[in-house]
């Protein structure tokens, strides 16, 4: 995949997946939450693979994968796509 369409692809699904940062917790960046995705489904990894390559908890990856995929589909059916 090239950095091209990456960046299009957060910056499509940012608004739908970008959150504020509070004491209790610090955001993850809308860059890695996306290619936690596309390295999910291009490799098929476990959780525990997440912790060393992107540095996110085993507890968080889940939500952060549903969440990710949630947009997606939101942004293809806004621009009608048949998939």
């Amino acid at each position: 995949m090239s950095k091209v369409i990456f960046i299009k692809i957060c910056n499509h699904v940012k608004p739908f997946i970008s959150k504020h940062e509070t004491k209790y917790r610090k955001i993850i960046n809308v860059y890695i939450k996306v290619s936690c995705v596309i390295y999910k489904l291009a490799h098929g990894a476990n959780i525990l693979t997440y912790n060393d390559f992107f540095l996110i908890g085993r507890s968080i990856i889940t939500f952060v994968l549903q969440e990710v995929v949630m947009a997606i589909n939101v942004v293809l059916n806004t621009y009608n796509v048949v998939y």
